[in-house]
């Protein structure tokens, strides 16, 4: 007996040792959730050791001893199962899991190893402290392809009185969403109130949720609506730089814009319209509807009434979650595309290769080539016809000075996009840092890890450009700030240069 516990202890240490930071080792005592899909999840229930490289040998000796070892399951197991499930999602749905490492310099399986590690090394741990962690570790990823954590529906574990306002304001929210599914009358009041807040556009968002039947759904809608607050004034900032000559307009954000701040655009434009430059800026803009770009910049600003044409491409993996919200043949109905200006050019899914057979795309990223990806073509057809306001329909003035638009990191979703559409037509000189990304093109789909109820969302589509350069790296600016300069100076500077 006192050899094998000599043996036992010699073989554990050189394990250890030769391991490292392998986050699947055997001794932990960690054993991947029954039913759940883990990438090779066989080979880390066997005992191995590491050799050289990511080649692994298997010992038999240690095998039998640990046949007479019962080791006890990790505290934490669930909460890494839940982890390596995520894993295996993106892996497998998440078509802009390379285009996070090489356009953004973020690396999921760093950010899986480190969550993995921090559990194994941890004390047993509740669902709170579990959504810490991950909230903390995948920060980074916030910000590519609309990737976020939902709320919690189902605890898992006893919470605190403190931790149950959170689920008593979700219980709320979920009683109140049933209640504009089932009293037609209680929810047109809904609506009547929210329309002294919010124009058509969101009161068409809350209308389409209620008429759905999803509680989820509803419940998101609500959540979004009350988080979404008007900016007073603050939204929309207008400045004369140089009489007759250089005018400025800033707009923070297109996730909502009073009207007194649209008729405030409506006389800017009319004030403006003979002068040589127009500086747009939308710098530290988080995004929201992109229609707010359409109407109150591009629609007014453009030279003529020509139809803006921009081809595109959009990518998925085609998994199993994204089968879900893809119904073949393709159309905008099952697809959810993003609306108003954008068309299907082909209503076949196909693999990548032979996209690349029909189209040149010297741009597209070879990492991105090596995923087993399928695509089709769509358009944005963006006309000059407003899509909601019609503000601006008694302006019959035509601005034919040069457009600049001022761009930065900060730049997401909505915002992101429009800084896309105005550099693939021509519509401005973009000035500052590349965008910050969030394409989007759908809707978000969530995914419930299994063993703590955490939903996730994310997009699930790459979107190309006609190049193949994958629009979430940020679309890049014509100039770059210039050393000292911030966007606003550099272009001053470029004006006063006469390059443009």
């Amino acid at each position: 007996m006192k050899k094998l516990y000599c043996l036992l202890f010699i073989i554990a240490f050189l394990t250890f040792a030769a391991c490292g930071r392998n986050r699947r080792d055997y001794l932990t005592g960690y054993v991947p959730a029954n039913d759940v899909p883990i990438r090779d999840a066989n080979k880390y229930n066997e005992p191995y050791t590491h050799v050289s490289g990511n080649e692994y040998e298997h010992i038999p000796e240690l095998e039998s001893l640990l046949d007479e070892v019962i080791l006890p399951p990790h505290p934490n197991a669930g909460f890494i199962s839940d982890v390596e499930y995520m894993l295996y999602v993106l892996e497998n749905n998440f078509a802009l899991f390379d285009v996070a490492y090489w356009g953004r310099g973020v690396d999921i399986y760093a950010i899986i190893d480190e969550v993995i590690d921090k559990l194994l090394a941890s004390e047993p741990i509740g669902v709170y402290a579990f959504d810490r962690i991950l909230f903390e570790a995948f920060r980074p990823l916030f910000a590519i392809g609309h990737f976020h954590f939902g709320e919690r529906l189902v605890p898992v574990t006893p919470i605190t009185d403190e931790q149950a306002q959170e689920d008593d304001y979700d219980d709320a929210l979920r009683e109140l969403a049933e209640q504009l599914i089932s009293d037609e009358f209680f929810a047109q009041a809904f609506i009547r109130e929210e329309s002294f807040f919010f124009g058509q556009d969101i009161l068409d968002v809350i209308q389409t949720a209620i008429a759905s039947g999803n509680v989820d759904e509803v419940v998101y809608m609500l959540e979004f609506i009350f988080e979404l607050e008007p900016y007073g004034g603050a939204n929309v900032s207008t400045q004369i730089i140089e009489a007759g000559r250089i005018a400025y307009l800033s707009l923070l954000c297109f996730m909502y814009i009073p009207e007194a701040e649209i008729a405030q655009i409506g006389d800017f434009y009319k004030q403006i319209y003979n002068f040589e430059h127009l500086i747009i800026d939308l710098r530290g803009n988080l995004g929201g509807w992109l229609t707010w770009f359409y109407d109150l910049i591009l629609n007014p600003l453009r030279p003529g009434n020509e139809t803006i044409t921009i081809d595109s491409y959009f990518l998925t993996l085609f998994g199993e979650h994204t089968r879900r919200m893809i119904r073949l043949p393709l159309s905008f109905d099952n697809l959810f595309m993003m609306p108003h200006g954008f068309y299907l050019v082909d209503t076949e899914l196909r693999p990548l290769a032979d996209i690349l057979e029909d189209s040149c795309l010297p741009l597209l990223h070879p990492a991105t080539s090596g995923r087993n990806l399928y695509g089709f073509r769509v358009q944005a057809r963006i006309d000059c016809s407003p899509f909601y306001l019609t503000v601006f329909e008694d302006i019959d003035v035509t601005f034919i000075g040069h457009i600049w638009l001022l761009i930065d990191e900060e730049m997401f979703s909505a915002a992101h996009v429009s800084a896309w559409v105005a550099k693939e037509s021509g519509f401005a000189t973009l000035v500052g840092n590349a965008t910050g990304g969030a394409f989007g093109g759908s809707p978000r789909y969530r995914v419930r890890l299994p063993y703590s109820g955490k939903p996730f969302y994310m997009d699930f589509f790459n979107v190309l450009d006609s190049r193949g350069y994958a629009i979430e790296a940020g679309i890049v600016p014509h100039h770059f700030n210039r050393p000292g300069m911030d966007a606003l100076a550099t272009t001053l500077a470029l004006i006063a240069e006469g390059q443009y």
